[in-house]
């Protein structure tokens, strides 16, 4: 092959291929489907990208603003003709630049993930430091928070302090990530507090009807959701009401409950009385049952042999009640 054959095969390869026709200093710009973006404005060097041997055309191009970032969680679309009718706005003329690529540009923010985990984490190291809970308290954390989604960037420092309104028996605990000393996210950790309190154990295999005693009754310390109450006393001569096996935990429903004394005895004599504004009425009656204070328990009138209904009280009286009450209380008509 000589000379001239190589030259004419590299003319036309110059006019097959636009590379070797544009202008060197022309503006190119490349439009991404999607892009990633930390920074608080969009440019149009940020959404495509931009080449020209023109530094100061390639620097200004770059530089014209698109408007705002998106959101956590927001996507922006930018089309192609609103980057090119900024890029005009700004002086670019469009015939100095070629532009390929996707016909819009989905902007999405850039961002970092902190689990819920490592949130509880910061919230625990708060409590085991600052120790906001009265002493031989512990606690466990009953409601999780979400993940917090923070702008990328450097790795966020994470800050615990009290919040308040927590209900009660609870600490509220909120983290912050803080990035440049700037709070970019907050959530709460909630805990519940866990009072050391004496609770009775089974010391063997326990049968229903069984009186509860030291020696198959066993006391320790464990923890308690909300603080026990100072009356609180070991059960010690209670009846159970069921089977309770070794070791397992004896709680209340687990004993019979204790009845009242009995204030008034079948056959026994007893005070009626009948109150008013005014007025006290007293009779003499027989009680045809046994009665404890509050109980509606039916009693003859020594003088008229009438058989009413009536009501213990505390000092030993009864006082008669209308038909309308007994029936109100039993749940009952007639």
């Amino acid at each position: 092959m000589n000379r001239r054959t190589v030259m004419l095969i590299f003319v036309m390869l110059c006019a097959a291929s636009p590379a070797f026709c544009e202008d060197e200093t022309a503006l190119r710009l490349h439009l991404p489907r999607v892009v990633c973006v930390a920074d608080e404005t969009l440019t149009v060097g940020r959404v495509g990208v931009l080449t020209s041997q023109d530094i100061a055309m390639l620097e200004k191009a770059s530089g014209v603003e698109l408007g705002r970032a998106p959101a956590s969680g927001e996507t922006i679309v930018l089309s192609r003709q609103t980057i090119l009718s900024r890029l005009a706005t700004a002086g670019v003329e469009a015939g100095s630049l070629r532009v390929t690529g996707a016909e819009a540009v989905s902007v999405t923010r850039e961002e970092n993930r902190i689990e819920a985990d490592k949130l509880v984490a910061s919230a625990e190291s708060f409590m085991a430091e600052a120790r906001p809970v009265p002493l031989g308290c512990t606690w466990k954390p009953v409601r999780r928070p979400n993940d917090l989604v923070v702008p990328a960037g450097d790795e966020p420092r994470l800050v615990a302090r009290l919040a308040g309104d927590a209900p009660p028996g609870c600490v509220s605990v909120e983290v912050s990530a803080c990035m440049a000393e700037q709070e970019v996210g907050r959530e709460t950790v909630l805990f519940r507090l866990i009072y050391p309190a004496r609770k009775a154990f089974a010391r063997r295999d326990i049968a229903e009807g069984e009186v509860l005693t030291e020696k198959n009754v066993e006391m320790k310390v464990a923890g308690l959701e909300g603080r026990q109450p100072e009356e609180w006393v070991p059960p010690y001569g209670k009846i159970t009401s069921r089977r309770i096996s070794a070791g397992d935990e004896i709680r209340p429903s687990f004993f019979e409950a204790e009845k009242a004394e009995v204030i008034i005895k079948r056959n026994e004599r007893v005070q009626m009385k009948i109150e008013g504004v005014g007025f006290l009425v007293t009779a003499v009656g027989t009680a045809l049952q046994d009665g404890r204070c509050g109980d509606l328990i039916k009693v003859r009138n020594v003088d008229t042999e009438r058989i009413v209904t009536a009501r213990v009280a505390s000092d030993g009286t009864v006082r008669p009640v209308c038909e309308n009450e007994v029936k109100d209380e039993s749940g009952t008509s007639s």
